[in-house]
């Protein structure tokens, strides 16, 4: 996740308020804010506290994981940090999750840094969650920071209750199999891999999340082109998702 849009469930205010006018077919004059009208009822009183101490934040919520998704408004200080600089980028940022984690949805205890970079005297920190020792697909938190100590902006995709199982039922090979056996493959032209990292995957149906431990498997074929990633199901052999990496133009 970046901070920008994603192919997630997540309605913004305007949005909300033009599908209400149509459902409705009448005015309802001036839009609530979004974090006022779609914020997941668990985290209104928390959210309410925090636009108290800092006013004139926004919020798009991620309505299946009930974290906020994208929030931003005037730059909070972090205490005690006056000028970031990349050898104290990490306290920094792990001192404002660790204070904001309630509002965040998030547990620091399960994140692992993925990068943290400087743009234009702006840090951007990323973590991944982690449960059970696997990555989470789909899942970052992100904080982006001014050089001079100040949060301008966070989001949080985190997932909780996953409770799959962290030892596969399925070996990596008959994984492999499974990811070719839909695919026109010929082991002459074509080739598979994939190593034997697991992974677990949320897969949200509208504001529900099922969860799956899944190899990750590439495939890639020459008739018809394509390098597609596979995600087998590590308990079942099923494959939960696939994507075609090669874009066919008519």
């Amino acid at each position: 996740m970046t901070l920008n849009a994603k192919p997630i469930v997540i309605i913004s205010w305007l949005v909300a308020a033009m599908l209400l006018s149509c459902v409705n077919a009448k005015k309802t004059g001036n839009a609530q804010p979004q974090e006022e009208t779609h914020r997941p009822p668990a985290m209104a009183e928390l959210w309410q506290e925090f636009t108290r101490a800092h006013d004139q934040w926004t919020v798009d919520w991620n309505e299946a994981t009930g974290t906020p998704h994208r929030a931003t408004g005037p730059a909070i200080r972090i205490p005690g940090f006056t000028k970031i600089t990349k050898e104290n980028i990490e306290d920094a940022a792990w001192k404002f999750l660790t204070e904001n984690q309630k509002i965040m949805g998030v547990e620091p205890n399960k994140l692992k840094l993925i990068r943290a970079n400087e743009v234009n005297d702006r840090w951007y920190v990323s973590y991944k969650q982690i449960e059970h020792g696997l990555e989470v697909l789909k899942s970052e938190v992100e904080l982006r920071i001014f050089r001079n100590g100040k949060v301008m902006a966070f989001g949080a995709d985190f997932f909780g209750h996953i409770d799959v199982s962290p030892s596969a039922t399925i070996s990596r090979q008959s994984a492999r199999q499974h990811a070719i056996s839909e695919r026109n493959f010929n082991p002459e032209t074509d080739s598979v891999d994939g190593d034997s990292t697991l992974y677990y995957l949320p897969v949200i149906l509208g504001k529900a999340i099922d969860y799956y431990l899944v190899y990750r498997v590439e495939v890639k074929v020459k008739q018809p082109l394509g390098n597609y990633i596979i995600l087998v199901d590590a308990h079942s052999g099923e494959i939960r998702e696939r994507r075609n990496l090669v874009r066919h133009s008519n």
